[in-house]
């Protein structure tokens, strides 16, 4: 299973339409068993699917997103976590534990 985390250092990035950098994490067993950063160049939304679906990610995390831009990836068959904010090893606890809802973006209230 692959996700991805849209990051800004080492934390979840504040939107993913100007995100430049993805962390490909790789789960086995419910354990993560490579990472590997990919930057996300500017043919961006486009170029950002095709990233997605080259890597064979099924699920990708990140925090505030356009409607266009998530509708986009949710058509391309890519589950999309979005309004999550925290550090890339918080959103990993949270992923393995299925807590993903405690990191909400502060003031949001909705589910994804």
């Amino acid at each position: 299973m692959t996700l991805a985390i849209a990051v800004f250092d080492d934390r979840v990035s504040v939107t993913l339409d100007n995100c430049t950098q993805l962390l490909l994490v790789a789960f086995k067993d419910n354990l993560v068993c490579h990472t590997r950063p990919i930057p996300i160049n500017g043919d961006f939304p486009l170029e950002l699917v095709r990233r997605l679906k080259e890597e064979a990610v099924e699920t990708l995390v990140c925090g505030a997103v356009s409607n266009s831009l998530r509708q986009l990836i949710e058509t391309s068959g890519i589950k999309i976590v979005p309004w999550i904010s925290g550090s890339v090893e918080q959103v990993l606890q949270a992923f393995r534990t299925d807590t993903l809802e405690n990191l909400l973006m502060p003031g949001c209230c909705r589910r994804w």
